[in-house]
């Protein structure tokens, strides 16, 4: 998981595991030759996966996620926001910052 935060922070595109002598390392990779999904298919399905599996402030993981993605965000008192170009991610939360819904509204 921490490869994955670091790949994200350094705006890195891959990382790899390297085992030298039973020593793991994690070596993040930049290139232009891996595809990069910007899809936003592939922010909910990030977001989604994320919080289920991990004990995280889910209302705080997705403000970060979006900034971090530099995206639009706007927060209201029921809901959060996230626009992608056109389209949109709208993420309900319970009063204790749960997850109740994930809605998108796609605009070509």
């Amino acid at each position: 998981m921490l490869a994955m935060t670091v790949v994200g922070l350094l705006k890195d595109s891959a990382y790899s595991v390297v085992d030298y002598n039973e020593v793991l390392f994690f070596v993040t990779i930049k290139s232009d030759e891996i595809p990069v999904d910007d899809s936003i298919e592939r922010f909910i399905n990030t977001f989604d996966k994320f919080h289920k599996e991990f004990d995280i402030k889910a209302r705080l993981a997705f403000e970060s996620y979006t900034k971090s993605r530099d995206y639009d965000f706007k927060e209201r008192e029921e809901f959060s926001v996230a626009k992608i170009n056109e389209s949109r991610v709208i993420v309900g939360f319970t009063e204790r910052g749960n997850v109740t819904h994930i809605q998108t509204l796609l605009e070509d």
